[in-house]
């Protein structure tokens, strides 16, 4: 059911519309960043002891009239030299047939919506840190086939109750494309037993409890830990994904101001990417966030100041008089690990002419980072963005994203995306060493 990785928290940041996610997303992004299958995906054999479960977890939810939720996504990781935490509290609601709202804490607003009659004729999934909003048809019914990939993909990463009801066959859904299915034991929870099942979808294994009562998805836990040690992180000792919803209030009343949205008037209008078959592409990529960085060509380049992997502090301000290039990657990024050699050797033969070349990671641990560029034997500077806060100031949304900042301190040059050479690249940095 989730592939999601640590750049998970970042929907669009934390995800987009992050969203972000999957083993080797393609071209770009998503956080955001963590994407469900959305096509149907091969049925794994149930047990008897755990259909009663999904049976009824399908008849509570065709029985829901509404439902508000609340919860927290957390991600913990933990190695021989490193330990990060990241904390996300988020809302929802959902009135049926298939009207719900998505709000996880400064970093993504997904509504959608008030009938037609009443109003309300579009979806919209807002970014208020990047203040850049989408719209999409409401869905009429449950359904994937009614939300767009990159709608679902961010609920799927956040919100999966809400994604698994407005899939419309949420027992099937839970367990699409996963193996070794079983029932788990039970999971305390405010000193209550829940029940619980675990599955396995390749390196990670999935264990998700149900509250007691209404059988509806109370908890789920993503243990990544073989993942990372498969990625050559052998010192990985707790790599855990959970979210938690900690208010659950099925038929409650829900006003319809809750499902309108009128997007600020000086927010920037994206476009979602057209739908993609392939489960691997990240949603948030593409198109989309792509408007509002190319909008930066021009401006005065974001000031920031990382720390890079000797915990060195690097400021754009201290690079004043330079041409820089800032390139935004991760490692579970296919695409970006494909450009991060022509980076590395453009740091190389462009150093004496005073270029900078800058590898700007977006959330990983430290120490993930440092294990890939050790192992790739690249030689530039990297910089670690583990809250996306320069991300945030250069409207990444989709990765890789590199960036050339002329001497005078400005954007000479937005490429997004890695079509298999750097030519583009070189050519917006020699016009930037000649002044152009």
């Amino acid at each position: 059911m989730l592939k999601l990785i640590v750049g998970l928290l970042v929907l669009i940041s934390t995800a987009s519309v992050t969203l972000a996610q999957a083993d080797e997303p393609a071209a770009t992004q998503p956080a955001t960043q963590a994407a469900p299958a959305t096509q149907a995906a091969a049925t794994p054999a149930i047990p008897d002891d755990v259909k009663p479960l999904l049976d009824q977890l399908n008849q509570s939810a065709a029985a829901l009239k509404s439902l508000e939720l609340a919860g927290r996504i957390s991600f913990n990781f933990e190695s021989a030299d490193d330990k990060q935490q990241h904390v996300e509290e988020f809302t929802s609601a959902f009135r049926a047939p298939a009207m719900f709202r998505h709000e996880a804490k400064d970093d993504l607003l997904i509504v959608s919506g008030v009938a037609k009659d009443k109003g309300q004729s579009k979806g919209y999934a807002f970014l208020p840190a990047r203040n850049s909003y989408a719209d999409f048809d409401p869905p009429q019914k449950p359904g994937l086939d009614q939300v767009p990939d990159q709608v679902a993909k961010a609920l799927f990463e956040q919100d999966p109750m809400l994604f698994l009801l407005l899939s419309g066959e949420p027992g099937k859904q839970l367990l699409d494309g996963t193996t070794d299915v079983k029932r788990a034991a039970d999971v305390q929870i405010d000193d209550k037993a829940h029940p619980a099942i675990s599955f396995v979808e390749g390196p990670i294994t999935y264990r998700v409890a149900f509250d007691p009562t209404t059988y509806l998805v109370r908890q789920v836990q993503v243990d990544q830990t073989q993942r990372f040690k498969d990625r050559g992180i052998d010192d990985a000792k707790v790599a855990m994904l959970t979210i938690d919803y900690t208010k659950m209030t099925p038929d409650a009343p829900v006003d319809d101001r809750a499902f309108s949205f009128e997007p600020p008037k000086e927010a920037v209008a994206m476009k979602l990417p057209a739908t993609s078959d392939d489960d691997d592409a990240a949603p948030g990529g593409g198109g989309g966030g792509e408007g509002a960085a190319l909008a930066l060509v021009g401006k005065p380049a974001p000031d920031f100041t990382l720390k890079d992997l000797q915990g060195k502090s690097v400021s754009l301000a201290q690079l004043k008089g330079h041409v820089v290039v800032l390139d935004f990657w991760a490692t579970w990024c296919g695409p970006c690990v494909a450009s991060l050699p022509y980076l590395d050797k453009l740091h190389q033969e462009k150093s004496p002419q005073g270029v900078r070349v800058f590898a700007v990671n977006q959330e990983e641990p430290a120490a993930v980072v440092r294990k890939f560029i050790d192992g790739k034997h690249l030689t530039m500077p990297v910089l670690l963005d583990t809250k996306a806060e320069a991300g945030k100031k250069y409207s990444v949304e989709g990765i890789p994203q590199t960036v050339v900042i002329g001497k005078d301190g400005k954007i000479k040059k937005v490429l997004i995306g890695f079509g298999g050479d750097d030519h583009d690249l070189r050519d917006a940095v020699d016009k930037a060493l000649g002044g152009q």
